[in-house]
């Protein structure tokens, strides 16, 4: 019996990354998502749960500081992706989707509200595109020093 989660992660990225287009921001997520898992994955298989988790379904946006405002109907470039190969089940994707959808359909907090605080992963790309996976204890000091929120 599989178990879904809603996770939450956040990246930041090069100002340079708002200028590429949806799916080349959508596969570069896609490759941070994997490797992520992959990592997780591999430290959990040396734990007393060695069950594997498997990203299937994502969407993403650009978080400002004040809260994002619900998934516009009208926006048809928005909505979850999923994985290719990931396998699950339809009835689970299509609950998923259902979930995701939820969420977006509501208001969610920004960089202001510490959003990263109880994120899944956080990210920094730096400029030449090398990625970081940031400990919980760095986040806020990340996102202090890019956008001068109070620690």
């Amino acid at each position: 019996m599989a178990a879904v989660f809603l996770r939450t992660s956040y990246v930041t990225t090069p100002s340079a990354w708002q200028e590429l287009a949806r799916d080349v921001l959508a596969n570069r997520v896609e490759q941070l998502l994997n490797a992520a898992y992959a990592r997780r994955n591999w430290s959990m298989a040396q734990s007393d749960d060695p069950t594997p988790m498997l990203p299937f379904l994502f969407d993403f946006e650009w978080v400002g500081r004040a809260p994002s405002p619900p998934l516009d109907d009208d926006d048809s470039e928005r909505g979850p992706l999923i994985l290719p190969g990931a396998g699950a089940h339809a009835a689970v994707i299509e609950g998923a989707i259902d979930e995701l959808l939820r969420i977006l359909d509501a208001e969610r907090p920004g960089i202001d509200a510490r959003c990263y605080d109880r994120a899944f992963e956080v990210f920094r790309i730096d400029d030449d595109d090398s990625w970081h996976l940031i400990r919980h204890e760095d986040r806020s000091a990340l996102f202090t020093g890019l956008f001068g929120t109070q620690a």
